[in-house]
């Protein structure tokens, strides 16, 4: 009953001319059976076959006597379905995982570009606030990477034009 187990869908016992001595199904008995495959020597062949009208894998052995001579073949099918529910199965979990995986991605580039850029963002505010001129501005020390270093900067400039306008003020006295 489970969906992964496989299910025998027909068997046939054949004569050396295919023609079918004994068949789970009655309306195959004693008819020819075209769509076959040559077996060379005491080989057995597996393919992926759907001339019953449905997909199945069939098996083809000979049948010998212990002399080795053939007597006939055995032809079963299986059918497909457990491993059609295998890929199916596997495809939707794959397709779960690179969607998850993506939401991850974009969650994660989202995260670390806010992150990145809020040190930015601070520092233009405060560049707009010194160009009205606010000279009591200064940003946040977060980081010591080339933000940090225009974080630095920019203090240092605000601490410059403090001072230059310090010294207006003392000699303008």
């Amino acid at each position: 009953n489970s969906a992964y187990e496989f299910g025998l869908k027909y068997v046939f016992i054949t004569d050396l001319d295919h023609k079918v001595i004994f068949s789970d199904k009655a309306e195959f008995n004693g008819r020819v059976l075209t769509d076959t495959v040559p077996l060379p020597g005491s080989s057995s062949v597996v393919r992926l076959t759907d001339w019953s009208g449905e997909r199945v894998f069939e098996s083809t052995l000979p049948i010998e006597n212990k002399a080795g001579a053939r007597l006939g073949f055995l032809q079963a099918g299986i059918s497909t379905e457990p491993v059609d529910n295998i890929i199916r199965d596997t495809v939707r979990s794959a397709a779960w995982a690179v969607l998850a995986a993506l939401v991850v991605a974009v969650a994660l580039t989202v995260f670390f570009t806010h992150r990145a850029l809020a040190p930015i963002a601070q520092i233009a505010e405060a560049s707009r606030a010194v160009a009205r001129g606010d000279l009591t501005q200064r940003v946040p020390l977060t980081r010591w990477d080339e933000v940090g270093g225009l974080e630095r900067s920019f203090n240092d400039m605000v601490k410059g034009l403090n001072e230059r306008e310090r010294m207006r003020d003392l000699f303008g006295r």
